[in-house]
This record gives C-alpha cells, sequence and structure tokens, in this order.
C-alpha cells in the first residue's frame, strides 16, 4: 500500500530484550501508596551480587494502552502488552519513580546480571525471524533498520534522572561504570544485527541532548558510544542513523565531526531545529530524514499549511540529495486520510528533481 500511494516502505528489526542470567529470580507487586495518593507498583531483581529495586506511582493514566506502549516491539507479530508492571527499561518510569534500580557504584555488579546478551533458544528464535524479515525485505527491494542500540540515555532509565544528571558532573566513575555495562551489552547486539545484513544500524540519542548533557559530559559519555557504532556499522557495509528530536541545531558542528550516515527524527516543529543550518553543515555528510512536524502539520494542519510545510522543507533539504522527507515521529492512528493523502499530494508535487 506503502508504494501505491507513492512512499518508500522499510522493515524494522528490533534487537533482543536482555536475558538475566539463570541466578535471577524477579518479584512485583504493590506496595503501599505514595505521599500524594497513588499505588505503588514495584520490581525487583535478585541476584547474586544482591537485590536491584524499582518502585514507581501508578497514576491513573499508567494502565492505558493508547499511551504506555512497549519499549520493546516483536518482530513478527503484534507488539502487545502482555502486564502492567514496572519494567527495567520504560520511559513512563522517570517521571514517576520513587526508587530506582541504580543509586550508587555497589549496584553495577548487580546490573550486569541483568544486560546479559540473548543466547540459547532465545537468540535462535530472534534469528529465525530476523531471517524472515531480511528475506522478505530482499525479495520486496525493501530497506532494513535494526533498530535500535542506545547509549548514556541508559541512565534515565536505571537510575533517577536528576540522580544521573548530577552524577555525570559530580560522580563521573559511577556513570562511567554504568555506561560500560549497557555498551558492552549493546555492541553485542549491533554485532548481531548487523551479521543479519541490516542496510542500517538505528541508534537512540532522544535524551543524549544539550538539555541533558553539557558539552564536555556530551563528549566523555555520548560521542564515544556514537563513534564506535557508527565505525561498526560502516565496516559492515551498514550505514548509521541517529535518532534524536531536539538539540542538533546547537551540536551541529559536533554531529559534523562523528561517523553519522543518518540524522532521523530531525524537524522545525515541535523540535524546533533550524533545517537550513542543518543541511548547510551537514551537507555531503549526513542525511537528514524527517523534515515534517506530524501532529502540528499532517495530523491538525490546513490543506495550505501542509502544502506549504512540506513545500518548504523540500525546498531547504533537499537540493544536493541527502534528504529523506517524513512526518515526525509517526502518523497518529485518528489522522484523516485526506490529510495524508494531502501531504502525500505535496510531496509529489513539490518533490520532483529537474
Amino acid at each position: 500500500m506503502v508504494r501505491s500511494l507513492g512512499g518508500d516502505p522499510y522493515l524494522d528489526i528490533y534487537l533482543p530484550e536482555p536475558q538475566f542470567h539463570p541466578d535471577v529470580t524477579v518479584r512485583n507487586g504493590t506496595c503501599g501508596r505514595s505521599d500524594d495518593g497513588y499505588p505503588l507498583l514495584f520490581t525487583e531483581y535478585h541476584t547474586p551480587a544482591g537485590v536491584l529495586r524499582q518502585v514507581v506511582r501508578e497514576t491513573p493514566d499508567w494502565r492505558d494502552e493508547r499511551t504506555h506502549q512497549l519499549m520493546g516491539r516483536r518482530n513478527l507479530g503484534d507488539s502487545v502488552r502482555e502486564d502492567w508492571d514496572v519494567h527495567l527499561f520504560d520511559d513512563w518510569n522517570a517521571p514517576r519513580y520513587v526508587e530506582a534500580p541504580v543509586k550508587e557504584m555497589a549496584d553495577i555488579e548487580k546490573l550486569k546480571y541483568l544486560l546479559r546478551p540473548v543466547e540459547g533458544d532465545a537468540l535462535a528464535r530472534w534469528r529465525e525471524e530476523a531471517r524472515v524479515i531480511k528475506e522478505w525485505a530482499r525479495a520486496e527491494d525493501v530497506l532494513v533498520r535494526a533498530r535500535r542500540t542506545f547509549g548514556a540515555e541508559a541512565g534515565m532509565w536505571l537510575m533517577q534522572f536528576e540522580a544521573f544528571l548530577c552524577a555525570t558532573l559530580q560522580e563521573p566513575e559511577l556513570v562511567e561504570a554504568l555506561c560500560r555495562v549497557v555498551v558492552d551489552w549493546q555492541t553485542r547486539l549491533a554485532e548481531l544485527a548487523l551479521e543479519t545484513g541490516v542496510d542500517v544500524l538505528m541508534h537512540r540519542g532522544y535524551y543524549e541532548t544539550p538539555e541533558y548533557f553539557t558539552p564536555e559530559t556530551y563528549r566523555r559519555f555520548c560521542r564515544p558510544v556514537i563513534e564506535t557504532f557508527g565505525k561498526m556499522a560502516r565496516e559492515a557495509g551498514a550505514v548509521f542513523a541517529l535518532q534524536r528530536s531536539e538539540g542538533n541545531t546547537r551540536q551541529a558542528d559536533l554531529l559534523a565531526e562523528m561517523p553519522i550516515d543518518i540524522l532521523f527524527d530531525v524537524e522545525p516543529g515541535t523540535g524546533g531545529e533550524d533545517m537550513s543550518l542543518l543541511k548547510r553543515t551537514l551537507s555531503g555528510r549526513t542525511t537528514l530524514w524527517g523534515g515534517v512536524d506530524s501532529t502540528a502539520v499532517i495530523t491538525r494542519g490546513k490543506v495550505e499549511e501542509i502544502d506549504k510545510a512540506i513545500e518548504t522543507a523540500i525546498a531547504t533539504c533537499a537540493p544536493g540529495g541527502g534528504f529523506v522527507i517524513m512526518p515526525v515521529v509517526w502518523v497518529e492512528a485518528d489522522t484523516p486520510f485526506t490529510q495524508v493523502k494531502t501531504a502525500i499530494e505535496a510531496v509529489m508535487r513539490h518533490g520532483r528533481y529537474a
């Protein structure tokens, strides 16, 4: 259907979830109420090195399946939430945390028992799923992306984010130790993805932005990981994509120094990016992928607003190549198809190279 409408489809291979050490046991349940009256949910990870514990406030929207979606997705079949427990990696934890699993250096040894590469039958299943996806994509000439590695931003999930940000300045050894565990695990996942022959290795950077990292802490904790995965992707014959929607304009010169082939999810609306500056700075090095705000423009915009946004994006970013136009982050499920059709027609009208 995507091609029939003039678009270019792609498929994602989601990297496998961590496989806990066999000696780890997990407990979860409720543990009273918060000071502001919300039920408290907890998950405990009992490892040979000790216990890690997460506690969150169960706010009224916690069980809203429309908004509280899974961080991890399935490669084949629907990605459905099977429980409402507290999971190790979940964006919803951060603003609701009462207690995060990592608080001090002693917790790093415990974390090593959780962040382990998948193996055995689980690895065999993942490889078979990846093979099916890659085989179908090859037959249909469809781009395949591995989604997605991450690095320092894991601290936003594994620690209370205020504590993590303070630690980047006051306890850098703790942050470095946490990053080593995360990146060692993620490196093995990147190797698995590249072994399957994916076209694009994607890397999350949503929280690795100037709002959270100073220039010094970014260079210390974030940049080395991006350079490692970028080099791995290129050596394997793939391209490397950094996925983040904010902060790119302020770090354009820094981004130009790194092995980033695609800057994904970048647009001038909600993200506030200067697309003209990014084009000038990254031209010839990095493809810009995005250009249009999905909610403000595609879902809610008038016909003339949609047309203007798309015309501007193409005029700014397309000259000389290196631009893929896409609504950022996705087209909302309740967007009328007439809006989508208007956007497609605008792309067809303005997106022809002379």
